[in-house]
């Protein structure tokens, strides 16, 4: 969803080398993003990116991230509050009135929420291609984020 929400900001804001691209044009660009997660997480901003990268990556992950997911941001919410001893005590019910609000609302706020790519499409298949180590790190965070319950959550309160 990023590398697609990026195409549509990119067209959005008239960057002219992408303004009249298609997705799959975009996709076989060097526009594209190519895994920004492992790049930025690994420090390795130019040149390909290999399996070392992507181990860097997953150990910045394991050792330095509280993992949320937005497919459980309810939960995910919960954990940071809890992880870090957050309050509501300037207003708290205007302040979990906000919360509330958030949560429930759509997280795409951009025109990649209008254009989901069809999985398997020639455009998804490219960009997965282009993005093939930050995806294979999206599953290891999706696995840190069911350890993380078992290693910081075994005490906390179950959600409402």
């Amino acid at each position: 969803e990023r590398s697609i929400s990026m195409f549509y900001y990119l067209q959005k804001n008239k960057v002219a080398a992408v303004a009249k691209m298609t997705v799959e044009e975009y996709a076989k660009s060097p526009f594209v993003e190519n895994n920004w997660m492992v790049r930025i997480l690994s420090n390795t901003m130019e040149g390909p990116v290999g399996d070392s990268d992507l181990a860097v990556a997953k150990e910045v992950l394991r050792t330095k991230m509280l993992i949320g997911l937005l497919e459980k941001k309810e939960l995910s919410m919960a954990r940071f509050e809890y992880y870090f001893g957050w309050k509501y005590g300037a207003n708290p019910v205007r302040q979990k009135t906000c919360k509330k609000r958030i949560l429930a609302g759509d997280y795409r706020t951009n025109e990649s929420a209008k254009h989901k790519l069809k999985e398997d499409s020639q455009a998804w298949n490219l960009i997965a291609w282009q993005n093939k180590y930050d995806i294979k790190l999206y599953k290891y965070a999706k696995s840190l984020f069911l350890q993380q319950a078992t290693e910081l959550f075994s005490e906390m309160p179950d959600l409402e």
